[in-house]
């Protein structure tokens, strides 16, 4: 045996016992000491067709099938079970309320799609409006303070041939945290008080 094939043999070693001491390690954290198996008698199609099944094989697969079937009223809704935090609650009760408003218009059919679209839809159409009525409406100016949006578009004044600045536009004149402080109507020339007397 050549000392690379060695070499090689002995790398896979070690990736095998690396592999086994990993998955020990994480049935280990898992809680459990024993590799989970599969419980179901003769998963495969070819087990199932190597031999012929015995009579007790069959009466065990029988019953193992049907103990797959959900009962009528499984799931079982556990109200107190739910892993949602208080504010997730919260939150999913309005939408929850709202989409039971539609269960007899729907059916119990098409109500999960609705309890699962309001959210989806109406926040960020209720966001989007909030967002632009503010801006509309309620802008941010000198006098408001820091209450609002603004927004400004900041572009260079067109200059044309036969303008005194053309072919050189003229900079924009930019006040910075301005907020239409520069274009007020009130408190212009001799009536600006800025000292408080």
């Amino acid at each position: 045996m050549s000392v690379d094939k060695l070499d090689d043999a002995i790398i896979e070693m070690q990736k095998q016992l690396y592999k086994e001491e990993y998955m020990k390690e994480l049935r280990m954290r898992r809680g459990g000491k024993f590799y989970p198996f599969n419980i179901e008698p003769m998963p495969t199609e070819r087990e199932r067709l190597i031999k012929p099944m015995t009579d007790s094989e069959r009466a065990l697969r029988k019953q193992w099938l049907d103990d797959q079937k959900l009962s009528p009223r499984e799931p079982v809704d556990v109200p107190e079970f739910t892993r949602k935090n208080i504010f997730r609650r919260s939150y999913s009760k309005f939408f929850d309320g709202l989409a039971g408003i539609f269960r007899p218009l729907l059916g119990q059919k098409y109500t999960p799609v609705l309890r699962k679209a309001l959210p989806l839809v109406l926040i960020p159409y209720l966001g989007i409006c909030t967002f632009w009525y503010q801006i509309k409406y309620s802008p941010r100016t000198w006098e408001t303070g820091f209450r609002g949006f603004r927004v400004e578009r900041l572009r260079r004044p067109v200059t044309h041939p036969g303008q005194p600045d053309f072919p050189n536009s003229p900079k924009l004149e930019h006040h910075f945290a301005d907020e239409g402080f520069s274009d007020r109507k009130i408190f212009l020339g001799d009536k600006l008080v800025t000292s408080g007397r």
